[in-house]
């Protein structure tokens, strides 16, 4: 039986106020990638769809998107419309911009999302969230 392990630190600033992690196989998002399931606008803002389609692999930007809205989830402890969240991933999905709406920057009461990408692993992404609090 293989064992996988990650380590990796964080330093800021800030309080940290809550984390939350999630991880997803990226083939679980070819088919929708492909024919543009009709969940998609429900779950990605059209920037996310628009972005992702235009990504060498869009499975795999639809893949991180969906990991840093699970991550932000967890983070909050509650539900959420995911689309109230946007992360639009850069080339090789390490790297993006990340964004809440309005509504769901006030529902955090002054906490600040970051977002991390991990590597991809055996055909997995890896997102974290980071909420932040001014000390």
């Amino acid at each position: 039986m293989a064992t996988t392990s990650s380590t990796w630190t964080f330093s800021s600033c800030c309080r940290l106020v809550s984390c939350g992690i999630d991880a997803e196989r990226v083939g679980r998002f070819r088919q929708w990638s492909k024919d543009g399931s009709a969940f998609l606008p429900f779950v990605f803002t059209k920037k996310e769809r628009s972005r992702c389609r235009r990504l060498p692999d869009p499975a795999a930007g639809l893949c991180a998107a969906f990991c840093v809205k699970e991550a932000l989830y967890k983070a909050i402890g509650r539900p959420y419309n995911f689309t109230d969240c946007e992360f639009l991933p850069g080339r090789g999905n390490t790297a993006g911009s990340f964004a809440v709406s309005p509504r769901l920057a006030r529902d955090l009461r002054g906490a600040v999302p970051v977002a991390r990408i991990l590597r991809p692993v055996r055909g997995h992404l890896t997102a974290v969230v980071y909420l932040l609090g001014i000390v």
